[in-house]
């Protein structure tokens, strides 16, 4: 078993430290402008939207605006500031692909 000495360990601490700043750049970059900016999801069973008298029927397509999500003053204190300690939130969607509902 290797022992790592004391500036070993520094320096794959330090790297460890910009990989996921890097992460957190890269992905706040997405989240402020996205690839897309519609992704879309087909509903697998019947669902009433709460609060009106809408129903969404099984298998019909849902859009989902990215763009909306992402810059939402609901869900980000200040949406258009690139803030990338605040990247993982409920409301970021940037490579979504699926049957969900």
């Amino acid at each position: 078993m290797k022992y790592l000495t004391i500036r070993e360990r520094i320096i794959t601490q330090q790297c460890e430290y910009f990989n996921s700043l890097l992460v957190y750049l890269f992905v706040e970059t997405l989240r402020l402008y996205p690839p897309g900016v519609f992704t879309d999801s087909g509903c697998v069973k019947e669902y009433k939207v709460p609060g009106t008298d809408f129903v969404i029927r099984k298998g019909e397509a849902v859009l989902i605006p990215i763009v909306g999500l992402h810059h939402d003053e609901k869900y980000w204190k200040e949406p258009m500031k690139f803030s990338f300690h605040e990247f993982m939130k409920f409301s970021f969607l940037v490579f979504v692909f699926s049957s969900r509902f």
